[in-house]
C-alpha cells in the first residue's frame, strides 16, 4: 500500500514509478481520483490487520477495476504500507487552495471530528483550531495514528512513514522495499534528489501572521514525529 497526503508533485512521481515497475500484485492506494478512499484514512480506520497484512472489505467497483486481485471477500490485502507525510501547515494550505474543504474534510471525518460546511474559509479553519487549542483538521491524528502503527509490529505489517525529504533521499532503497527489483529500474530512483528550494510557499495572503503562528503551536505533536523521522 502506498498512501500519501504529502504535496502531490513531491510524491506522485515516485508512486507512479513504483506502480509501473513494482511486482505484480502491488496496488497504490493513492488513486488519483480517490475512488477507493484509502489515502485519506488514518490507521485507526483499518480494523482488520495483524503482523502480516492490512485487510479491508472490498471497495465499490474494486472487483471490476482490479479483478486479478479480488478474492471475493477482503480485497485488497496489503502486506506493506508506505505512508508519506509532510508539514501539516503546508499540507492544509496547499490542499485548501486546490480543493477548499473537500479533502480536509476527508481527514477531519477520519479523525472523528465531523466536517466543515461548504464556504468555510482558511481563516475560519485556523480560528477554529486556535479556539479549541488542538488540531481540528485531522492531519495530526493521521500522522500520529500511522506512526503509532509503524511502531507496533505485533499488530501491523511493515509500515514506513516518511516525509518527502526522506523519500527522495532514499528513493531507490524505498522502491526496492516496495518490490522494484530490476537494477535498470532502480537506477531511475537513484537520480532522485530532494531540493527544498523547489517547494513554493503556501502562506496565504488572507491569514494574519499572528493567527498562523498560533496554529503552528497546535501541531507540536505532528512536528515532533516529522523531526524524528527526518533525524
Amino acid at each position: 500500500m502506498h498512501i500519501s497526503y504529502s504535496p502531490k508533485l513531491i510524491s506522485s512521481y515516485h508512486i507512479e514509478l513504483v506502480g509501473r515497475d513494482g511486482k505484480k500484485g502491488s496496488i497504490s492506494a493513492n488513486q488519483v481520483f480517490g475512488w477507493d478512499g484509502f489515502k485519506h484514512k488514518p490507521a485507526t480506520w483499518w480494523k482488520d490487520h495483524d503482523s502480516s497484512s492490512i485487510r479491508h472489505q472490498v471497495a465499490p467497483d474494486f472487483d471490476e477495476k482490479y479483478p486479478e486481485y479480488y478474492d471475493g471477500e477482503t480485497s485488497p490485502c496489503f502486506n506493506k504500507a508506505l505512508v508519506i507525510i509532510g508539514d501539516p501547515m503546508h499540507a492544509i494550505e496547499s490542499t485548501y487552495r486546490r480543493f477548499a474543504t473537500k479533502h480536509i474534510n476527508l481527514l477531519k471525518e477520519g479523525a472523528g471530528l465531523g466536517s466543515y460546511q461548504r464556504g468555510v474559509n482558511l481563516p475560519d479553519i485556523y480560528n477554529d483550531i486556535v479556539k479549541s487549542g488542538t488540531d481540528q483538521t485531522g492531519f495530526t491524528h493521521y500522522i500520529q495514528s500511522w506512526y503509532a502503527a509503524s511502531q507496533d509490529r505485533s499488530n501491523w505489517p511493515e509500515i514506513k512513514v516518511v516525509t518527502a525529504k526522506v523519500l527522495y533521499t532514499n528513493a531507490a532503497d524505498i522502491a526496492r522495499w516496495l518490490g522494484v527489483d530490476e537494477e535498470e529500474e532502480l537506477a531511475i530512483f537513484d537520480g532522485f534528489n530532494f531540493n527544498p528550494k523547489k517547494r513554493g510557499t503556501t502562506i496565504p495572503q488572507d491569514v494574519p501572521a499572528d493567527l498562523r503562528e498560533e496554529v503552528v503551536k497546535t501541531f507540536d505533536g505532528a512536528f515532533a514525529i516529522i523531526n524524528k523521522i527526518e533525524a
